[in-house]
């Protein structure tokens, strides 16, 4: 499943290592949402200022504010931790994922 990265606009080239790290934990993240596909061919996340903005999968959107906005929350988080000590991203403002599945 090929994941690309991009920080304001750029880019990101990663590792074999880290590539693979960041498709599990965004699979995870998918997967643990209960109301979504579980096998989806294209998932977009977007970060601005390292908060979730928007998620989608196969076109859609994927509705991440439940009664608390927990699954925002602790997705922001999570990608957040996970990318942030990357190169080229600690000081990005708008980050976007894209994993593309054949």
């Amino acid at each position: 499943m090929p994941l690309a990265i991009l920080a304001d606009g750029v880019a990101i080239e990663l590792k074999p290592f880290i590539a693979r790290l960041v498709t599990s934990v965004v699979l995870s993240l998918v997967s643990s949402l209960k109301w979504t596909n579980k096998d989806p061919r294209a998932m977009t996340f977007i970060l601005q200022a390292w908060e979730l903005t928007r998620s989608e999968m196969d076109g859609r959107e994927i509705p991440l504010v439940l009664t608390s906005g927990f699954a925002r929350i602790i997705s922001s988080s999570t990608l957040h931790g996970l990318l942030r000590p990357l190169k080229g991203l600690a000081n990005a403002n708008a980050v976007i994922i894209r994993l593309n599945q054949g």
